[in-house]
């Protein structure tokens, strides 16, 4: 089962050209800076002000993205949560079968011959 920890939410009405700046900004203060999630977006919202032309300054065009959720930072070892490691210990294991699988049945066939 997937869970999700956190979300960026978007009301209904928003322009889409404004919503692509404020994400890439959003992304680029969350992976390079280290920041918490909601402190990205903030820092996005206010790096979109400070770069729109006036005319697109209203809340209408920015104040539609919401985080809701887990706000850690992402950090390099972040990436995988133990459920992350959960499923890479189920595929390794898996490997590991495999292979014992193959041996015992090549075995056999040696045995047979």
């Amino acid at each position: 089962m997937l869970i999700i920890k956190s979300i960026i939410l978007q009301k209904p009405v928003i322009c889409i050209g404004t919503t692509s700046s404020l994400l890439k900004s959003y992304y680029s203060e969350l992976l390079s800076a280290g920041q918490t999630k909601s402190k990205a977006l903030h820092k996005a919202k206010l790096t979109y002000l400070e770069t729109c032309p006036k005319a697109k300054a209203h809340p209408f065009y920015w104040a539609a993205l919401n985080h809701i959720g887990n706000n850690k930072a992402i950090t390099n070892g972040s990436l995988f949560d133990s459920s992350g490691y959960a499923i890479i210990a189920i595929l390794f294991a898996s490997f590991l079968l495999f292979l014992l699988l193959k041996v015992i049945t090549s075995n056999k066939k040696k045995n047979d011959s």
